[in-house]
């Protein structure tokens, strides 16, 4: 066990509290100071949970510089669960705290020949010694990769990347005394299943996959539910028996590739039984998009952020996004990393009714911040230079609290909440320069965000008059937006033009004293 010299370093993109583009907002307030955890270190995000909250700390799970698994925690405690194993991202560990409360660590070489695990025997600074996961079920290639434990109830399912480079899973009574036989959880006679998240929710484990990888070909994105032994769509109906393989396209179909191309899953939460997915999708391979599926009764999906191209330097991994995770306590809140000017910066995304508003978490920064995580109350996340997945340059940095929604823009209002027939309407943005866009919405009952008009507008002395589109006469939403971060929204009635009101009175009919008028 060796202790590190964990410092308090300010990043050099700091949080923007005021929100908005670099050049239109004020000079950002201070971040918290963000904590470098490893100074050479990486993880993927397919072994998962590769940090937690333990025992009042945050615990962090990765890949050092050469190739030994870790395990550290936010007060500088290291320990090499496996040293020099292989320097490769993919092989981060993944955490599971036992019913006793001893933290568990699980992991395996990429594409290894065995899956590993260690039970601490004291918090994190001491663990028994290395034992190995089941056995691949017979058929098709033998590797480990991407562990993923998970307990319902009394039960610890541990999944990972398996026979066939499918997914696959055993189960413990025990917490890892003893082991079921692995079985296989997709068919590998289809696509391959390789790329799974998994979210367990009371006593249900819901799964989110895309077939194969996108260099592979186009994916969707599917969801399924494992209650008891049954496999189950979100609606309930039944598609197979757990140790059955089931066909990779069993499940709910929540995204098409015909939408905006192929897709790659990042992260899954479930709030209240309605699961919340996001992904990077690819219509070309320098323009990634980030979008969002979220069951309200029905599947609605919906585009998040553009995410620019691949952060990878070589060239050989073009989907390599910068990375997206949900808040697990709130699914309408994401964290993300995407090209921002010539540089890789975090951003905390949040819905509204007008669309996802994006605040800076980086800013400026010298170096790429990519692959976030959520974790403890902060976010953690892979910081330098990244030539591939096997000669990786990041560090891995923490900040405590920036998960905290940043604070409301101050001195924007739209004037009024009605407009004249010319359309005309002021905002008034007295601490702010450049372009505004103006994004009208009209309400909807079923949570969609229905964008029906946008406009731009200069500000000049901190105010801003807009023509808003041509519309049908009512009241919508009408919102202020700079860069992609909303600064403020308004309800505002729009009149009917003069031609549509001629048209209405034209089509009234006057009701006399002898009744209604006849059809």
């Amino acid at each position: 066990m060796t202790r590190a010299r964990v410092g308090a370093i300010a990043v050099a993109g700091s949080l923007a509290l005021g929100g908005g583009s670099a050049a239109a907002a004020p000079a950002p307030l201070p971040a918290a100071p963000t904590v470098t955890i490893a100074t050479t270190g990486a993880w993927c995000w397919f072994a998962d949970p590769r940090a937690i909250a333990y025992r009042g700390r945050a615990v962090f799970g990765w890949v050092a510089g050469d190739g030994s698994i870790m395990v550290g925690d936010d007060l500088g405690r290291r320990f090499a669960l496996d040293p020099r194993l292989q320097r490769d991202d993919h092989d981060n560990p993944a955490f599971y705290v036992r019913r006793d409360g001893r933290l568990m660590a699980f992991w395996s070489a990429h594409n290894g020949s065995e899956l590993r695990y260690r039970t601490a025997t004291d918090g994190i600074d001491a663990w028994g010694p290395i034992a190995t996961a089941p056995a691949n079920p017979a058929g098709g290639a033998s590797h480990y990769t991407y562990p993923n434990p998970i307990r319902v109830g009394s039960t610890l399912f541990l999944f990972w990347s398996g026979a066939a480079t499918t997914a696959t899973f055993a189960t413990s009574p025990d917490d890892g005394a003893s082991w079921s036989r692995a079985r296989t959880l997709f068919d590998p006679a289809g696509p391959r299943v390789r790329y799974v998240k998994y979210r367990q929710a009371g006593g249900e484990i819901h799964l989110a996959w895309t077939l194969g990888h996108p260099r592979e070909g186009a994916s969707g994105v599917y969801h399924a539910i494992i209650r008891g032994q049954g496999i189950y769509r979100q609606d309930g109906t039944a598609i197979g028996r757990l140790g059955v393989p089931i066909s990779p396209t069993a499940g709910d179909l929540v995204y098409a590739p015909a939408t905006a191309g192929g897709a790659w899953v990042h992260d899954l939460v479930v709030q209240d039984g309605r699961p919340t997915i996001v992904y990077a999708t690819f219509p070309t391979a320098a323009d990634h998009r980030y979008r969002v599926a979220r069951w309200d009764g029905r599947w609605i999906e919906e585009q998040l952020a553009v995410a620019g191209p691949s952060f990878e330097e070589s060239g050989a991994e073009p989907s390599y996004s910068g990375g997206i995770a949900l808040d697990p306590a709130d699914p309408g809140v994401a964290y993300l990393s995407r090209r921002v000017g010539a540089q890789f910066e975090l951003e905390r995304a949040a819905r509204t009714l007008d669309g996802w508003s994006l605040a800076p978490l980086t800013h400026d920064s010298p170096e790429p911040n990519v692959r976030p995580f959520p974790v403890a109350g902060g976010l953690a996340w892979m910081r330098g230079r990244y030539p591939g997945y096997t000669s990786f340059r990041t560090a891995l940095a923490w900040r405590p609290g920036a998960t905290t929604a940043p604070a409301a823009a101050t001195g924007v209002r739209i004037a009024s909440g009605s407009v004249a027939r010319d359309r005309r309407l002021r905002i008034v943005a007295r601490q702010r320069t450049g372009i505004l866009r103006i994004r009208v919405v009209r309400p909807t009952t079923d949570g969609r965000i229905a964008i029906v008009g946008e406009a731009r507008a200069r500000l000049r002395r901190g105010t801003a008059t807009v023509v808003l589109p041509r519309l049908p006469a009512g009241r919508y939403r009408v919102s202020a937006w700079q860069a992609d971060e909303r600064l403020t929204w308004r309800h505002v009635r729009i009149p009917a033009s003069p031609s549509e009101a001629t048209r209405r009175a034209g089509a009234t009919r006057v009701v006399g004293p002898s009744g209604p008028p006849r059809p």
